[in-house]
This record gives C-alpha cells, structure tokens and sequence, in this order.
C-alpha cells in the first residue's frame, strides 16, 4: 500500500473510530433518559391519557381516535428510538473493542 493508501486508510479508521465514540455517547443518554423515573412517569401519564380519551371518545369520532391512536404511536416510536441508540452504541462498544 503505498503512502496515499496508508494516510487513506488512517483517516477512515479515525473517522470510524469518531463515529463509533458517538454513538456509544449518544446510547449513554439514551439509556439515562430510559432509566429517568421522571421521563417514565410523563410518558406512562400520555399513554394513559390517551387511552382514557379513546374509552371516552364517541365511537362515530373516527378521526379523533385516529389522532389518539397516532398520538401513541409517536410515543411508541418515540421510546422505541431511545432504545435503537442504546443497541447501536452497544455495537459501537464492541466494535470499539474488536479495533482497540
């Protein structure tokens, strides 16, 4: 591999590395946020309100339920992508570990 390469090379194991370290920063909160009894708690008190709206709701209200619905979807989602950043940083860790 000539000096190119190498220099190449290099700079694309610091770029990974960079990235890698990122990742694994942002599965750390994450998982503060995951483990915050006061995020849990907002999130449960949402999820519950809308489930109470939903009982309440006239069965005709189609497209308010459906905003209900939607509603906890996006704190599904929201609580399924703090979770993906923790695995993904798992994996970063043990990349991390396998290029150290």
């Amino acid at each position: 591999m000539g000096r190119r390469g190498r220099a190449s090379a290099d700079a694309d194991r610091v770029d990974q590395t960079i990235r890698l370290k990122q990742e694994r920063q942002r599965a750390e909160e994450a998982d503060r946020l995951l483990s915050s009894k006061v995020l849990n708690d907002a999130l449960q008190s949402m999820r519950k309100q809308a489930h109470d709206l939903i009982e309440k709701s006239d069965p005709a209200d189609k497209d308010g339920r459906e905003r209900l619905y939607m509603f906890l979807l996006a704190v599904r989602k929201f609580e399924d992508q703090l979770t993906l950043f923790v695995k993904k940083g798992q994996m970063a860790e043990l990349r991390m570990g396998d290029n150290g």
